[in-house]
């Protein structure tokens, strides 16, 4: 049975103890025809020599340097990444994620040999009691409390889990999720039917204007450790100057059909008056036994009057 192998772009900056745990539950894997491409973006760390280590003992790791330090948009290292991909199947690993299950590769090849119109594989977080609130809260909420709404994170919580490899999610043109990012993989054909990979959003959006219209998530497939601790992830949403051009950057995709637009206005009154969010608050506690989740009505609220400040600064 053919194997088509697979490519994963790991783009490094600054964070060489999590690079280490990254790269090894990679290479654990079961599925063994894979490369790794790591963008390394002139960390001031020991990173680089993390990656090169694993770059001499695994033939599968190669280094690239990304002089940018930027890693989205078309020139940038994740575009680069898919161009230099020799893989059937091409996927992002941030390197702040852990994998899991040492047959999500595996499971990745199952999902896209047995479904059609496949817009591409997430890798659903796993919500463990034992690590930091931080995580936790991210394993059931997602990286962003604005656009809860309308991610796969947030929304997978709603549904009752079926046996299988994966779950299925189904997108339309007039109201698409947001996904990608952390651990999601593509078909490489697909993506070069779109004139190459752009930043997650986009490609999806492309993906689902020529019909594709499944996004398959591999359930408790990683653990994203995308800060220390909740004081670091607050502070990193409010004050973050990375994550202030991001803000700016998502405004751009602020929804354009009349069902995308009255879904946020809900979402707005929802985050605004903080009370209704305790509703998806307790559903999700309900089913986690985590309450963690009853952080989210504050930071949705706090996330809400920071993009709006921010919504107004581009029309001032």
């Amino acid at each position: 049975m053919h194997a088509p192998k697979i490519t994963v772009i790991a783009c490094t900056y600054n964070n060489a103890d999590m690079v280490r745990k990254c790269l090894d539950s990679i290479l654990k894997q079961t599925y063994k025809n894979f490369e790794v491409l790591c963008m390394e973006g002139m960390s001031k760390d020991n990173t680089p020599e993390v990656v090169r280590e694993f770059e001499k003992k695994d033939k599968r790791v190669k280094v690239f340097l990304n002089k940018t330090g930027t890693v989205e948009g078309r020139g940038k290292a994740k575009w680069r990444g898919f161009r230099m991909a020799d893989g059937e199947i091409v996927g992002v690993i941030d390197s702040d994620n852990i994998l899991q299950d040492e047959k999500f590769f595996e499971k990745v090849v199952t999902g896209f040999k047995k479904e059609k119109n496949v817009i591409g594989v997430l890798g659903g977080t796993v919500n463990d009691r034992r690590d930091s609130f931080v995580v936790r809260f991210v394993s059931l909420l997602g990286t962003d409390p604005f656009f809860a709404y309308r991610s796969l994170d947030f929304l997978r919580n709603f549904r009752e889990k079926k046996g299988g490899d994966y779950e299925i999610f189904f997108n339309k043109r007039d109201n698409m999720t947001l996904t990608g990012g952390n651990v999601f993989f593509y078909k490489k054909e697909d993506i070069e039917s779109i004139c190459g990979y752009d930043q997650d959003i986009i490609s999806v959006k492309k993906s689902i204007e020529r019909g594709k219209d499944k996004i398959l998530i591999v359930n408790n497939a990683t653990k994203h450790y995308t800060e220390k601790n909740m004081r670091r992830f607050v502070k990193k949403l409010l004050l973050g100057k990375m994550y202030f051009k991001e803000a700016e950057d998502r405004l751009n995709y602020l929804p354009t059909t009349k069902l995308e637009r009255d879904t946020l206005l809900k979402n707005l009154i929802f985050n605004v008056l903080i009370l209704p969010n305790f509703y998806y608050a307790f559903k999700i506690f309900k089913k986690s036994k985590d309450p963690v989740t009853f952080l989210f009505p504050f930071l949705a609220f706090v996330t809400t009057f920071f993009y709006g400040l921010i919504f107004l600064r581009q029309r001032i």
